[in-house]
């Protein structure tokens, strides 16, 4: 199977079309100071590589990730199946971050700070914490803008 990217700014204007704001400015900034979009960015980048139809392996609970967001298939059900068709459109991936993460602004979900899962994770894991906030940084760092 190909696999198809989009590159950095293809995946800006991706963000831009799934509601991410179009200028990340003074009220585009998340609880943690960092910049709303730029952090989509960088999350999609780290989950996906931009690779916007791709699947992952196996997880150990017999689910799947999928497209730029990587959403497990555990929430198949919630997106329910008109939407699960369109789980690999890098628009509609991204609007499901968008509105998971509540405007962008809790990333927690996908290990970002303190909140939820990743805060569970910091307590558990600091290591695995560690390691994930600093490939989002990586990617933050890189954000072509």
């Amino acid at each position: 199977m190909t696999l198809h990217k989009l590159n950095a700014l293809e995946l800006d204007a991706k963000l831009i079309e799934a509601g991410f704001p179009a200028t990340d400015v003074v009220g585009t900034v998340s609880p943690t100071g960092l910049y709303i979009r730029r952090t989509a960015w960088a999350k999609a980048m780290a989950e996906s590589g931009g690779f916007y139809d791709i699947i992952s392996p196996e997880n150990p609970n017999g689910s799947y990730d999928y497209g730029l967001f990587q959403i497990n298939s555990i929430h198949r059900a919630d997106i329910g199946e008109a939407g699960w068709r369109n789980i690999l459109n890098p628009t509609f991936n991204a609007n499901l971050a968008w509105n998971w993460t509540d405007d962008g602004k809790h990333w927690g979900t996908w290990g970002l700070g303190m909140e939820g899962w990743a805060g569970s994770l910091y307590k558990s894991n600091p290591t695995a914490w560690q390691q994930i906030q600093a490939v989002f940084k990586a990617q933050y760092d890189a954000y072509p803008k």
